[in-house]
């Protein structure tokens, strides 16, 4: 099963697909949600973007395979690893996703190269000062600019477009000086 199998299966199966990885299960985007939010798992959650998917997110988390009796004890073993029914909250996983997508303390992303047409962009200490008129530059961080670079319509939420809007007006605002 490819990758994009796999993500495919989570997205439709009511719970949780856990597939083998060496030795450890992995849990990707839903899996993921329900192991950590809902039973409560405390396990180390990444969410990154995927060049080669064209800058999809994935949120992942994985456990050792030795624990699957502990954690899960009646997950039903598979071909690919384990899978473990459980209902939840399609609206509440959506809200975590974004959240969990857009968190600086938890994503991390693959940034694409900056081409020649991003010369009035200035490397700022990892950030990035943008030029948006005469003598005004928005310091925006690497997630912001990526975020910018990689924004579709209609592929955010507009809850999650809004607090973008919203988080660039404040650094405006902040650094903004109409006598200038």
């Amino acid at each position: 099963m490819n990758f994009s199998e796999k993500l495919v299966a989570q997205s439709k199966f009511k719970g949780i697909l856990l597939f083998n990885d060496g030795v450890f299960l992995r849990a990707y985007n839903e899996g993921v949600y329900i192991l950590t939010e809902l039973l409560g798992y405390n396990f180390k959650v990444n969410a990154m973007q995927l060049k080669k998917y064209n800058y999809r997110w994935v949120v992942t988390c994985a456990f050792p395979l030795n624990k699957l009796n502990v954690r899960l004890p009646n997950a039903e073993l598979t071909e690919f690893g384990s899978r473990y029914n459980y209902a939840y909250d399609v609206k509440d996983y959506s809200r975590w996703f974004a959240q969990c997508c857009h968190n600086e303390n938890h994503a991390t992303s693959v940034s694409p190269k900056m081409d020649k047409q991003y010369t009035s962009e200035k490397s700022v200490n990892n950030c990035r000062a943008i030029k948006c008129s005469d003598g005004v530059y928005l310091k925006l961080n690497q997630k912001q600019v990526n975020y910018l670079l990689n924004w579709q319509q209609g592929y955010y939420s507009s809850e999650i477009d809004t607090k973008f809007i919203q988080s660039l007006k404040k650094i405006l605002l902040t650094n903004y000086d109409p006598n200038d």
